[in-house]
């Protein structure tokens, strides 16, 4: 339908018609729309620093914590938790006091000190859950932690798997000495689609310690909002370019 001419010879264009989005001319519309969908996307309102999960405090006991509880981090559109699995794997007080995940600053969490630390002892494996409900796939790029090991020297062997069962495939095993050291384990081999859950599982030696766990991706993730609204941006372009 073309543009009406009212009083004063102004265009006066269907109310059908976004104010944004105007009928002519059709080719800049194709243009613009895709471009609109791609800034719906950008790393506006995002989990800035791509930490995705991060725990830093731990309570003392042997109940499982949520991601995001207390001072903990947790970005939108994820869940997880961090579960002690057998035994006292939390305790209360100590850890480490460098205020970073692995050897990583992110501004949306800073660890705080001496507010607990993950005990590992033969046959006790921590494991920290992180599950995808963002409305689109993850690349995922770092698994991060600091970890010593009291009284004498040890080592931890992280693991991983999708889902909830079945047997954990080994990353990485990393030696721990008397004082914290902050490691930062590459994982962007790794990814995680919508709906799509991971388990990291940290297997250690009697006395080993672990603080400041966290798991970033390797972008800013979209909010779910910025999603939709990109999705229909590219739904509304498609049918114009059906039009004649």
């Amino acid at each position: 339908m073309p543009p009406t001419t009212g009083e004063g010879s102004q265009k006066v264009f269907p109310i059908s018609s976004l104010a944004f989005l105007p009928e002519y001319p059709t080719q800049m519309n194709k243009r613009i729309l895709p471009l609109l969908a791609i800034c719906a996307l950008a790393p506006f309102g995002s989990a800035s620093g791509a930490l995705l999960i991060g725990f830093h405090s731990f309570t003392g006991d042997t109940t499982i914590q949520a991601g995001g509880s207390g001072t903990n981090y947790l970005a939108s559109g994820f869940s997880g938790f961090y579960d002690p699995t057998t035994g006292l794997n939390k305790t209360a007080t100590g850890g480490s006091s460098d205020q970073t995940y692995g050897n990583i600053t992110v501004d949306v969490s800073t660890p705080g000190t001496n507010n607990g630390y993950v005990s590992m002892f033969a046959g006790w494996f921590p494991i920290l859950e992180l599950a995808n409900n963002s409305g689109s796939t993850v690349a995922l790029d770092k698994l991060l932690y600091d970890g010593t090991s009291s009284p004498s020297a040890t080592s931890v062997t992280i693991s991983y798997r999708y889902g909830t069962t079945g047997g954990f495939t080994d990353l990485v095993t990393s030696s721990l000495t008397s004082t914290y050291q902050s490691f930062s384990q590459d994982i962007s081999s790794l990814q995680l689609n919508d709906g799509q859950t991971i388990q990291f599982r940290f297997a250690g030696g009697s006395g080993g310690q672990l603080d400041n766990l966290g798991v970033t991706s390797a972008s800013p993730v979209p909010e779910p909002s910025a999603a939709l609204i990109a999705g229909g941006l590219l739904a509304v372009s498609a049918l114009r370019r059906r039009r004649p």
